[in-house]
C-alpha cells in the first residue's frame, strides 16, 4: 500500500517541479518507515526518474553548504557555511544528508 502512495507522491512532487525530494519528509507524511521510502526512491532512480544527491549541511545552523553526487567528495578540507559563516574544525563535524532530485 505504501509503495503505491510513495510513487504517487513522488510523481506529484515531480509534476509540481519540486527541486529536491527528501525521504524522511515523505516517510513522515505517509507514516511509514524511511527505509521503505528510500528503497522506492532508489528504484525510481534506477528507472531514470530521480538522481541521488548528497547535501553537506552546517553542524550549527543546518544550512546546505554543498551538494554532490558522491559523499566521498566531502572528505577533504573544511567548508565555510554561507548561512552563519561558521567553519567547523573538520568537515566530518557537518551532517551529510541523502536526497533525490528529479531528472527533467
Amino acid at each position: 500500500m505504501h509503495k503505491k502512495q510513495i510513487k504517487e507522491l513522488v510523481h506529484l512532487l515531480i509534476e509540481n517541479r519540486a527541486p529536491i525530494i527528501y525521504a524522511n519528509s515523505i516517510a513522515r507524511f505517509l507514516h511509514c518507515p524511511v527505509e521503505m521510502v528510500e528503497a522506492e526512491l532508489l528504484l525510481l532512480a534506477a528507472e531514470g526518474e530521480l538522481q541521488p544527491v548528497y547535501e553537506l549541511r552546517c553542524c550549527q545552523c543546518k544550512t546546505v553548504i554543498a551538494t554532490a553526487e558522491d559523499p566521498k567528495l566531502f572528505t577533504e578540507g573544511s567548508a565555510e557555511c554561507p548561512g552563519c559563516w561558521a567553519q567547523a574544525e573538520s568537515i566530518f563535524m557537518n551532517d551529510v544528508k541523502s536526497t533525490f532530485v528529479p531528472i527533467n
